[in-house]
């Protein structure tokens, strides 16, 4: 007699592994014990791996279900007639013997050869730093199981909660390319996204402009004047009518605009106090010129602006 003693403490590459599994054909039964629970095992490789093809992503989808749905107990209490799996199944709790022999049997049902494998887990609680060792207890025996990808290879799982799983490596390639649809989904949001805004981004701005104007009432006079002359270019670039360069802001709007009477006088209120602030002997505002300023934030909208006719405008 002789013991194997093998770590599963390397990386495990998950592409090969895959790839085996996809090629592997479904086994005819390697766990008898299956037969006795037909439609309980049934139902639960169903709910977990229904929606999934054969191959990796169905392995995993089943041992994340069972690391989810039930909790890990250590030991198990005989009770009745029952066996330990049927009891499993019920309190949907047990130790990881229960864990393993479960998960091997649900992928027993799916087509999949599979083998239970004893051992010790290596705990990282028994830890001992003044000897950089761990200490493995009896209490750190362990029951996992492993799948078969053909060729001889052997793929360790853990199902059991509260125990690390073994740790695969992917490359970049692989991980974007089982994200495709997640990916494909993101970017297509993000594109009409982006098209939205700027379909809508008139809108969106005489928005901002409707809210921002009351922030107005607490900024100096010339940076009414100024964040109005802002606003104003803005609006004509949103209409396709940008302000050419060396151009002053009150021969633009002549040149481009049609403005009502009603509009007219205020822009030229406006255009006149920027022009007493900058240039003349004025040092501030008057009350009807700063509510003029909020009028025109909120009233000429670009949707406005856009129904104005371009012809000779302001004298």
């Amino acid at each position: 007699d002789y013991t194997v003693v093998r770590f599963v403490n390397s990386e495990i590459d998950l592409e090969r592994m895959q790839a085996l599994l996809q090629n592997d054909s479904p086994s005819v039964g390697y766990v008898r014990s299956a037969r006795q629970y037909p439609e309980v095992l049934a139902a639960i490789a169903n709910d977990y791996a229904s929606k999934t093809a054969r191959g990796w992503k169905q392995v995993r989808a089943v041992i994340e279900g069972l690391r989810a749905d039930f909790q890990h107990k250590r030991y198990d209490v005989a009770t009745g007639q029952q066996t330990g799996i049927e009891r499993f199944l019920q309190e949907r709790a047990g130790p990881s013997y229960l864990f393993a022999t479960v998960a091997a049997l649900i992928l027993e049902h799916l087509g999949y050869e599979t083998r239970l494998v004893t051992g010790f887990y290596v705990n990282p609680e028994h830890y001992i730093a003044s000897d950089d060792e761990y200490a493995v207890q009896p209490s750190d025996a362990h029951v996992w199981l492993e799948v078969s990808a053909g060729h001889g290879y052997w793929i360790p799982l853990e199902p059991t909660p509260g125990y690390r799983a073994p740790r695969y490596a992917v490359s970049w390639w692989y991980r974007l390319a089982q994200a495709r649809w997640q990916i494909a989904v993101c970017t297509l949001s993000f594109f009409l996204s982006a098209a939205s805004l700027y379909l809508l981004r008139a809108r969106i701005f005489d928005c901002f402009c409707w809210g921002y104007s009351p922030v107005l009432s607490i900024l100096g006079d010339r940076h009414h004047v100024r964040w109005t002359a802002w606003m104003l270019d803005l609006r004509m670039s949103l209409l396709g009518h940008k302000r050419p360069r060396g151009q002053v802001l009150r021969k633009h709007l002549a040149k481009s605009l049609n403005l009502p009477e009603r509009f007219h006088a205020k822009l030229r209120m406006v255009l006149d106090a920027s022009d007493s602030l900058h240039f003349g002997n004025c040092s501030t505002l008057s009350e009807e010129q700063r509510s003029t300023i909020q009028e025109l934030w909120k009233e000429l909208t670009v949707a406005k602006l856009r129904k104005l006719r371009v012809v000779e405008s302001i004298s």
